[in-house]
């Protein structure tokens, strides 16, 4: 690990400590969170825990009985359990995003994006992921952010959209980065190379997989190793490097992991075969038909029918090619749905694509009508003061009048009660913290709120009717209207000033659909 990465892990932890002193959060039972503990690692024996207390868990308050039905479900996609429905883990979802515990949202879209992807409607999920990925950057939860990156990046790579894939991959290896975490950035390193791997990008294939391959034998992962050692053996596969190739497979061979025997024993019969040891290509092929998955039987029924037909044993290549036209049935089948599916998902992918660049349309338009409204506003300002006489002075002392409504309601806004307290508090060099004076109390941010949406009739409103905005990006909007550096929010909020910036940029896209910067975002404020 590096030093800087160490630096941030424990500037981080610095910060969570100081957050923790004046957090009200409510407190789980210590039973719950020992099952969510051990669904990370044991999800069976979470399961366990889970039964025990299941019974209990009726007679739990909302809160903790909502916590207890979120883990189960968490629990059940760590064992491996398929979703066949969508209903329990919704109503978790709408328990908590109507007032439930906040910081958990992210995790109940999480595994909502789960059920729909085990249901093979992966537009669905990919919502969710984004959804839980907006809310997790309010809080800094690294961890879900790139959990969601990776889950996002394989339903675009499932689906074959390769250059789609590659910046969630990316964006869930920075993630893990961030965090420290090797194991995922082991398989983020992979998914990235077998992507480009699937773009014709050898080179930068294999630079990813050797990156990966250094951190496997570092941690002394030999699974990770061997699989990233057999990945990597494709690519020098499709560039005829055959000795590399088979270095690369023969640690795969050795470790001899059942979750890739047919991947390893795929390329290796392919590498025997291009290379004339024909024999051991047959023993592969052999060893296919038996232990192999779908795709690895076709191949090898088809490969010995051919063989056994060359060598004029007919009676075994006629029950080879038998073989193989069946399985052939079958995965014609199989492609035939996923080809539906596939052009399903791509047109329900577009159309989200699409309808975010609609709402960024619509701001290029407001915004271009604001700034010709502005324009003529001022030429027709100028034409009535050159015209005086001839058009009078009512017209003109009418549009003067409009240029100082616009400062005096901001005098006002900044000489009410409320601004003259933050502005005191922004001045003052004394930390703020739980117990002091300069802490804003909830009284104070609805009285900012009330003066505000006085001073500017339909701020808020106009706000809620974009979007689902939470409390603290509501108050980010509030001290943006009165003029506040980001540096400052993020003192009076408590916050680190990246997390402001961070929300700025949310709501920016939130609203319009593509990225923005946090002053983009401060301007669509001040215009309100």
């Amino acid at each position: 690990m590096s030093i800087v990465t160490k630096l941030f892990l424990f500037a981080s932890a610095v910060v969570m400590a100081v957050f923790m002193s004046c957090d009200t959060r409510h407190i789980y039972p210590r039973s719950l969170l020992v099952a969510d503990s051990l669904a990370e690692c044991n999800a069976d024996s979470a399961l366990a825990l889970l039964d025990t207390i299941a019974d209990s868990a009726h007679a739990m308050p909302l809160q903790d009985s909502m916590y207890y039905a979120l883990l189960r479900v968490k629990a059940r996609d760590k064992a491996y359990q398929p979703n066949d429905t969508t209903d329990g883990i919704l109503s978790i979802v709408s328990y908590y995003e109507h007032g439930g515990d906040r910081r958990l949202l992210p995790t109940a879209y999480y595994y909502a994006a789960s059920a729909y992807r085990d249901m093979n409607k992966p537009a669905a999920a990919l919502r969710y992921l984004y959804n839980a990925i907006d809310v997790a950057e309010e809080y800094g939860d690294v961890k879900i952010m790139s959990l969601c990156h990776a889950q996002i990046a394989n339903l675009l790579y499932m689906n074959r959209l390769y250059e789609e894939a590659l910046k969630s991959y990316r964006e869930a290896l920075l993630c893990d980065s961030m965090r420290g975490n090797s194991i995922g950035m082991m398989f983020d390193f992979r998914d990235l190379a077998c992507c480009y791997s699937e773009l014709g990008q050898f080179d930068s294939a294999l630079c990813l997989f050797n990156k990966g391959l250094k951190l496997a034998v570092e941690r002394g992962d030999e699974s990770m190793r061997a699989s990233i050692s057999a990945q990597k053996a494709r690519v020098y596969l499709d560039m005829r490097k055959y000795t590399d190739a088979e270095r690369l497979l023969n640690v795969a061979i050795a470790y001899d992991d059942s979750v890739d025997r047919t991947s390893v024993l795929s390329i290796a019969a392919r590498l025997y075969k291009d290379t004339n040891r024909e024999a051991k290509a047959i023993e592969c092929y052999k060893r296919l038909v038996v232990m192999g998955n779908l795709y690895g039987k076709q191949n090898a029924h088809a490969n010995l029918s051919e063989f056994y037909s060359k060598h004029s044993m007919m009676d075994s290549a006629t029950y080879h090619f038998r073989h193989f036209k069946q399985l052939t049935d079958s995965i014609d089948r199989i492609r035939a749905i996923e080809s539906l599916a596939k052009i399903r998902f791509e047109e329900e992918y577009n159309e989200w694509k699409r309808e975010s660049k609609d709402r960024y349309a619509a701001f290029l338009v407001t915004a271009v009508a604001l700034i010709v409204a502005m324009l003529v506003f001022k030429s027709l300002k100028k034409h009535l003061r050159n015209n005086r006489v001839r058009v009078g002075h009512g017209m003109d002392e009418a549009l003067d009048g409009a240029d100082v409504s616009v400062s005096e309601r901001k005098q006002r806004l900044m000489a009410t009660p409320i601004v003259r307290k933050i502005t005191r508090i922004k001045n003052d060099n004394t930390k703020c913290s739980a117990g002091n004076e300069n802490r804003l109390t909830d009284d104070d941010w609805a009285e900012l709120d009330d003066c505000v949406n006085k001073i500017y009739p339909g701020f808020k409103n106009c706000l809620l009717s974009k979007t689902r905005i939470s409390e603290i990006e509501y108050h980010v909007c509030l001290l943006i209207k009165i003029d506040l550096q980001p540096a400052e929010i993020a003192r009076l909020t408590f916050k680190e000033a990246s997390t402001i910036s961070n929300i700025r940029r949310r709501l920016f896209r939130k609203i319009f659909g593509v990225d923005g910067n946090g002053s983009d975002w401060d301007n669509f404020i001040q215009s309100l």
